[in-house]
């Protein structure tokens, strides 16, 4: 996935999350999330930005025919998996290849909204009618960034916020482009998507499967009773969008 200019790229932060265990919990609660509304087992699922590979790897366990793509290759030895490397939106597979398509903390690193609707164009183009793309994202409205661990760095205008990352000793810019609640919603309905918001179900699974005792898990079981008081800033927004390609809709240029 490509984004920021040449030189910018040369110099990009490294994001593939190595830890199994952690990526394949991951994989437990994507899966849950989607098997609740479609079929798992069997099913064509494209990973976008396979990382480690272990998410890829937990859907092949279950019953999937797994393909994995990232711009560059960090899948773990050992891991059987049909991988290829892909710099650019532009997906290497013809329409209606797969049933599922998994898009895991991804289109924040793909570029400007430009970018980022051509990608989703793409994961459209791929999937079949009926299929299902699984979308999870940092909200833009979130406190802390999540890459760079910084307060109100993706409130900023782009300029402003790679001169923060910049003075804070982070980066030399700031290469993620994390969106609201609402532009990614606008930005799936606009690729063609009939779209579910998933955040609260999402934040569910992770207290009980993911979060160990403790503070945190505390403030989290607070959020999840009362939702209402914190959906501006949850972290991590989470959208299920279907494909219904009876549907008429202009293509993306």
């Amino acid at each position: 996935m490509t984004s920021g200019t040449l030189a910018q790229q040369d110099e990009r932060r490294a994001y593939a999350n190595l830890d199994i265990s952690v990526r394949r919990q991951k994989g437990r609660k994507i899966a849950a999330l989607l098997a609740a509304r479609t079929t798992i087992k069997g099913a064509r699922l494209l990973d976008i930005g396979a990382g480690s590979g272990a998410i890829a790897d937990f859907f092949r366990t279950q019953g999937c025919k797994v393909s994995a793509i990232d711009r560059e290759d960090n899948i773990l030895p050992g891991l059987d998996i049909d991988f290829r490397a892909v710099p650019g939106v532009d997906l290497p597979f013809p329409d209606n290849a797969f049933d599922i398509v998994v898009y895991n903390h991804v289109i924040e690193h793909v570029g400007d909204a430009t970018a980022q609707l051509r990608h989703l164009d793409e994961i459209n183009r791929v999937l079949s009618d009926g299929g299902y793309l699984y979308l999870s994202v940092p909200n833009r409205w979130s406190i802390i960034e999540p890459h760079y661990k910084l307060a109100f760095l993706s409130w900023l205008p782009n300029g402003l916020a790679s001169l923060y990352a910049r003075l804070s000793g982070r980066h030399s810019w700031y290469d993620c482009r994390p969106l609201s609640r609402r532009e990614a919603a606008d930005f799936m309905r606009k690729a063609g998507f009939a779209i579910e918001d998933v955040t609260d179900e999402a934040l569910s699974l992770y207290i009980r499967n993911e979060m160990k005792d403790g503070v945190k898990k505390r403030i989290a079981q607070l959020v999840e009773r009362m939702p209402f008081l914190f959906l501006g800033t949850i972290p991590t927004l989470v959208f299920l969008g279907k494909v219904k390609k009876t549907d008429a809709r202009p293509l993306l240029q």
